[in-house]
């Protein structure tokens, strides 16, 4: 016959050990999955910057453009101004008419101004837009990664070792119980 005591840490040990091996298996599955989402995590990180730095470059293309055309109309009413008193001074003309002219070149250019003014803060507008746009895209791509997280296998491998710890002690009850003289529990006789 087999002693009770050896057949119980046999027992103990494959219980363990499989539950153990169990566990094993489920952390290198956790860990492949967790570290394959953080890979995908990160790429969504980098391509929303590489959004980011290109949306700061096409603002500063917007400006550096306003700002050019800003200059080039101020040049032209300046030129225009100074071509116009220069023609006016030499034919002898003076006082309303010329200063109609100079005040419709002023109008004429400062509606312009403003119409360079009106786009440019309309492109502005529409760069801010698509980079919330970009950063909710992220947000919810991200979103959803998390959403694929595998439930860590902690409780998994806990449950088991209680699982297989539970099986250990109904092996020792019924290995122990069982004696050859038909003695009850401890090798005594009741009654």
């Amino acid at each position: 016959m087999c002693d009770p005591t050896m057949m119980f840490a046999a027992s103990t040990a494959a219980s363990l050990a499989s539950a153990a091996m169990g566990g094993e298996s489920d952390f290198a599955d956790y860990k492949k999955k967790v570290q394959a989402i953080n890979q995908e995590a990160d790429a969504i990180n980098k391509s929303t910057t590489f959004k980011y730095r290109l949306s700061g470059l096409q603002q500063q293309q917007i400006q550096d453009k306003a700002a050019a055309e800003t200059g080039a109309l101020k040049t032209k009413l300046a030129e225009a101004t100074g071509t116009a008193e220069a023609a006016a001074a030499t034919g002898g003309v003076e006082g309303n008419s010329v200063q109609a002219l100079l005040n419709g070149f002023a109008a004429s250019t400062g509606k312009d101004l403003m119409y360079v003014g009106q786009e440019e803060d309309n492109q502005l507008t529409q760069v801010q837009l698509e980079k919330k746009g970009t950063k909710m895209d992220a947000d919810n791509r991200k979103m959803a990664l998390r959403n694929q997280l595998p439930d860590d296998p902690t409780s998994k491998v806990i449950g088991r070792f209680i699982g297989a710890a539970l099986n250990v002690g109904e092996s020792y009850m019924k290995n122990t119980t069982k004696t050859s003289d038909g003695s009850g529990l401890f090798g005594r006789r009741f009654g």
